[in-house]
């Protein structure tokens, strides 16, 4: 009989459960001493490892989920934050402010010096040949702020346009620290959901490989090893998924 060695949890799970079923299948004949293959305990093992594996495809869906709002939500940052400069531009600012302001602006777009490009592509990556390119998360978040903070201390900044109002900016910047927490917290939950995934079924000595091994010895030693009993869970190999 062929290996059955297909990695992956999901694999890992249906030969562990197939494995149980040919145990179950035996009757009476399969009546370990060993408590850790018993068939209860064998099926409470499945079944933890079952809702171990929901539990952080769950987690890892609200992670991919806050990672694309966020996504959105700081795709239109560069473009807003180009529409700012122009605005408080033409609401009069000295030269300094300007400047300063444009200096923030080419953080934000991973520049060391240049021209402010006035109709930034939304659509177009950012370049990533710039060595001094300050574009994190963390990073974007802090050129936000010290952009607010220029608009702020400047009087002659009220843009009828309500979305380049001062208002309407920190609440941009709020949804923006929410959708970045929202991935940091949703990551922790889902990378902490692998931990107990890989302790219920990968941890030596209990996890559902060696588990496995104790079953297949059993069954050989009541079988034998030519035993089409034996070969039928010997077809089983179990895999390390990397995460």
């Amino acid at each position: 009989m062929s290996s059955i060695s297909e990695s992956g949890h999901v694999k890992n799970l249906a030969h562990f459960k197939n494995i149980i079923n040919f145990c179950q299948g035996y009757g009476a004949t399969y009546n370990p001493s060993t408590e850790s293959i018993k068939l209860p305990n064998l099926l409470l093992l499945l079944k933890a490892g079952e809702d171990a594996h929901a539990d952080c495809i769950k987690k890892q869906t609200l992670f991919d989920n806050a990672s694309d709002t966020r996504r959105m939500n700081f795709a239109g940052l560069i473009p807003k934050a180009t529409r700012v400069v122009n605005a408080l531009i033409a609401s009069g600012a000295e030269e300094n402010t300007i400047k300063s302001a444009r200096s923030v602006m080419n953080k934000l777009l991973g520049k060391r010096s240049g021209k402010l490009n006035d109709n930034p592509d939304p659509g177009q990556p950012i370049p990533e040949n710039i060595s001094v390119s300050q574009r994190s998360i963390d990073k974007q978040l802090e050129h936000l702020a010290a952009l607010l903070e220029i608009i702020q201390s400047i009087p002659s900044y009220q843009p009828n346009e309500s979305e380049l109002q001062t208002a309407s900016l920190l609440a941009y910047q709020t949804q923006l620290v929410e959708a970045n927490q929202a991935v940091m917290q949703t990551y922790t939950d889902w990378s902490n959901s692998c931990i107990v995934r890989y302790n219920t079924m990968y941890v030596p000595k209990i996890g559902f490989s060696a588990t496995s091994r104790l079953i297949k010895t059993y069954v050989k030693s009541v079988y034998g090893a030519s035993s089409q009993q034996f070969k039928q869970l010997s077809a089983y190999q179990f895999t390390k998924p990397a995460k």
